[in-house]
């Protein structure tokens, strides 16, 4: 199986990771996450090894997520390291390996990196490397897992209605989407009566985002991450589909890849004001606030109900914080504002 073939239909899942590497740099690491299999965190460590003037490169995928004996996932990976002057001398490393609670990585070697390290031969450009790892998973014994639906096979019975998205045919059904978005289903339905096929330019966005919200909308449950929840939030919004973006809240409140700081500044940019509170009650180490600083600039009196409320919440969040406030101050007076202009 040629794993490069992005737009191939995985069933358990497919993560594509690029990383560039400074020829400079002995050590490199990227944590990540199968979207498909939520609760298990991979990561990927490069190290430049030397032994008799002789360098190698030590590749190192690993995983400590999982915790009980019984849990298994088995993954085929592929490392291409990139030419940069002729792609058919791309350096490839590949294999197959099932994960357990006791056996948690595997290790591959580039021999005579020093050689590698050379501009004159492709692989590195003004002191840069770039590797693309493809990840595949074949099969697995853990209970949080999804499958992915076929959306690049016609299937009569479930797919409907056919896009073209950023030139790649994806066939997709109207009835699960009309479920999220309404405006989404009589888009497809407007754009199928005036051509043959429906066109949809979404060459801003990354195509595996517009795929991951496409999986989302067909109800499949994806673990969201920084590489594609901008992209799913704004589609959201651009194909008015509320409950995506109330998905897109919850998958922010529990995700475990941000720390709490990265939280609020996702909630503020998207302007998540209702989040908020619930990131304060789960937060566990977070200051004491004062009411007189940022409480009492919430105006009781709105009419909205919902606002009410949410300002009652708030203030019970802060009942047993007791020191430093300096990180989530400028975030709460952004929301008290919100909050009192009736747009939480």
């Amino acid at each position: 199986m040629d794993m490069k073939k992005m737009h191939t239909h995985y069933p358990l899942g497919f993560r594509k990771i690029d990383i560039v590497v400074s020829t400079t740099s002995t050590h490199a690491k990227r944590t990540f996450r199968i979207r498909t299999v939520a609760n298990v965190q991979w990561e990927i460590e490069m190290n430049v090894t030397e032994s008799r003037d002789v360098k190698k490169l030590l590749v190192t995928l690993s995983t400590t997520s999982l915790k009980l004996p019984t849990e298994t996932v088995d993954l085929t990976y592929e490392m291409y390291l990139k030419n940069k002057i002729n792609a058919r001398d791309d350096i490839k490393k590949y294999g197959e390996k099932q994960f357990s609670k006791n056996d948690v990585n595997i290790q591959f070697e580039l021999d005579h990196f020093d050689k590698i390290l050379e501009e004159k031969n492709g692989f590195s450009i003004n002191k840069q490397m770039t590797f693309e790892f493809f990840v595949t998973v074949k099969g697995t014994r853990i209970v949080d897992c999804v499958e992915l639906m076929d959306l690049y096979t016609r299937d009569p019975m479930i797919n409907d209605s056919e896009v073209i998205v950023n030139g790649i045919t994806l066939y997709i059904s109207k009835p699960f989407l009309s479920l999220q978005s309404s405006e989404l289903k009589q888009r497809i339905e407007s754009e199928n009566s005036h051509e043959e096929k429906v066109q949809w330019d979404m060459t801003k966005y990354a195509f595996e985002s517009v795929y991951d919200f496409l999986q989302i909308a067909h109800g499949v449950d994806l673990c969201l991450d920084g590489d594609n929840f901008n992209t799913i939030v704004d589609l959201a919004a651009y194909f008015h589909a509320p409950r995506i973006t109330e998905y897109c809240k919850n998958n922010l409140i529990k995700s475990k890849e941000w720390n709490v700081n990265k939280k609020y500044d996702i909630s503020e940019k998207h302007k998540f004001w209702d989040v908020i509170p619930t990131l304060l009650t789960n937060a566990k180490t977070f200051g004491r606030l004062s009411e007189n600083d940022y409480i009492t600039k919430i105006n009781e009196d709105e009419d909205s109900e919902q606002c009410k409320e949410e300002v009652t919440h708030f203030k019970g969040c802060f009942k047993d914080f007791n020191d430093d406030v300096d990180k989530i101050g400028t975030v709460v007076e952004s929301w008290t504002e919100a909050t009192a202009s009736g747009n939480c």
